[in-house]
């Protein structure tokens, strides 16, 4: 009769090691005028924290460990062992020490290294915190649980010849998406060369990294750009870059190697007005007739009169094709008139009351283009009362076209162009000359200053807050998010 030793266990204790993982952005820049080169394509201007060399070529996401007393059975009957192999499910309990990724989802855990001869396999299962399903996500600081590791003890006949202990180091292999992660993802910047003080007033249009990092060229020459990086106070590094090739990996300071990106010179472009996206953390900025969302996504058209911002969009989606909308960018002024509060928006008529004349906001705009509350001027237009209640689109484009021979400082209006040019420009629009000029049918005021408006008193008291609205289709916007999300499900 076989002998059974009950009291033989087995006691599992397992160290794991890390693996390292690097990521990177590449961000592709495009610019435009022509110039001398002054140096060999290539040359990186920048050195001390940036340098490649001084990073390596990884860094580290995630620490992940067996969770203490996390696994399951902890001690291994003997007899069990004896009949078949075992599997010993260790919780893994892992620490995010990179701030600058947001993961939602591990996609998969694999394990590698030289398994002890008591150990015939290792594998993942993920718990329902790695899938997204419930309890916290990944972008937590600290997660308790991720899933398993699931340790399949081989089985051993001889129960003499069992360990008290299986011990080992394993490295885990950790695959997720952080594209999505505080705009990580591929970005594309049409960057004109300005100098110091204009840069310095529209650099936001250039960041990345939720204001992290900024892109300046310094120079553009006949094939090549010279780009500086910075990081908000300094620069970081300069390269020069000929068109279609990429940098060598430039790091931000304070990361710990952790926050790192390439830039490529795609190609040198004419200006053009472009609307600006973030889909998921990638940045893409397009104008009227390009595509992106592989090729998924058109932009018809795209409007800009001042703060006012308008683009049309056509995508196709997986149900249905040639889905047109548009997405709209419409701040609301607040108003002191004759001591009455209100809040108006573009080519809304105001409260004035005359049968004879309607007083309409003609645009809305920011001295130097700096979209600052302190810095807002408003155009306002005296029309007839067959206007009707509100200016039309084409009406207001000529306006917005006559806006730009001006340039508006704090107090006062200043032209760029002479009166000479800017009639015969407002006589070939369809508004007017007699509506246009800064006087009978036509007044500008700037925040911070009072004056009269056609008769009455006005202020402007700065951008009206968020307000309620209705949402429309929400019920099908539900049902469609429902639908995308038993997909993602099934996948």
């Amino acid at each position: 009769m076989k002998k059974v030793n009950k009291n033989k266990k087995i006691r599992i204790f397992l160290v794991f090691g890390i693996l390292i993982v690097f990521f990177m952005c590449f961000i592709s820049a495009e610019y435009i005028r022509s110039g001398v080169q002054y140096m060999s394509p290539g040359t990186n201007l920048g050195g001390g924290s940036s340098a490649q060399t001084m990073c390596g070529d990884v860094g580290q996401d995630f620490i992940i460990q067996i969770a203490p007393f996390g696994c399951s059975p902890a001690v291994v009957r003997s007899d069990l062992l004896e009949e078949q192999n075992v599997p010993v499910f260790c919780q893994l309990a892992a620490t995010k020490i990179n701030p600058l990724i947001d993961v939602e989802a591990i996609d998969s855990i694999s394990f590698s290294g030289q398994y002890p001869k008591e150990v015939s396999g290792i594998g993942f299962q993920p718990a329902q915190a790695a899938l997204g399903e419930l309890g916290g996500k990944l972008n937590s600081p600290v997660l308790n649980n991720i899933g398993y590791a699931v340790i399949v003890l081989k089985q051993q006949k001889n129960a003499s010849a069992m360990p008290d202990y299986v011990e080992g180091t394993l490295t885990a292999d950790i695959k997720y998406d952080i594209q999505n992660a505080f705009g990580i993802g591929k970005a594309s910047f049409y960057l004109p060369l300005l100098n110091d003080d204009k840069w310095e007033e529209s650099k936001k249009q250039y960041g990345f990294w939720n204001g992290k990092a900024y892109l300046k060229v310094d120079r553009i020459g006949e094939n090549e750009a010279t780009v500086s990086l910075y990081d908000g106070v300094r620069k970081i590094s300069g390269v020069n870059l000929e068109k279609g090739k990429s940098s060598d990996t430039i790091y931000i300071p304070g990361f710990d190697c952790l926050a790192g990106l390439k830039l490529r010179l795609e190609g040198l472009v004419n200006p053009a007005t472009r609307a600006k996206f973030n889909v998921n953390g990638d940045i893409v900025e397009v104008a009227k007739g390009d595509t992106f969302l592989d090729n998924k996504c058109s932009i018809l058209n795209i409007d800009k009169k001042g703060l006012y911002k308008k683009v049309d969009l056509r995508c196709d989606t997986d149900e249905k094709r040639g889905n047109s909308f548009s997405l709209i960018i419409s701040p609301k002024v607040k108003l002191n008139i004759n001591g009455e509060e209100g809040e108006y928006e573009l080519g809304d008529k105001l409260p004035y009351g005359e049968r004879e004349k309607n007083v309409y906001i003609g645009y809305i705009g920011t001295s130097k283009n700096s979209e600052k509350e302190n810095d807002i001027y408003v155009r306002f237009l005296q029309a007839p009362p067959e206007t009707g209640d509100k200016l039309s689109n084409a009406d207001l484009s000529d306006i917005a076209k006559y806006d730009s021979f001006f340039k508006v400082e704090k107090g006062s209006v200043v032209k760029r162009a002479s009166v000479g040019i800017i009639k015969y420009f407002a006589e070939s629009i369809a508004m007017d000359w007699n509506y246009l000029v800064d006087g009978e049918y036509y007044k500008v005021l700037s925040f911070g200053n009072e004056k009269d408006i056609f008769g009455k008193q006005i202020e402007i008291l700065g951008f009206a807050g968020p307000q309620n609205a209705e949402l429309k289709d929400a019920e099908g916007n539900y049902v469609s998010a429902e639908k995308d999300y038993d997909e993602i499900l099934r996948k």
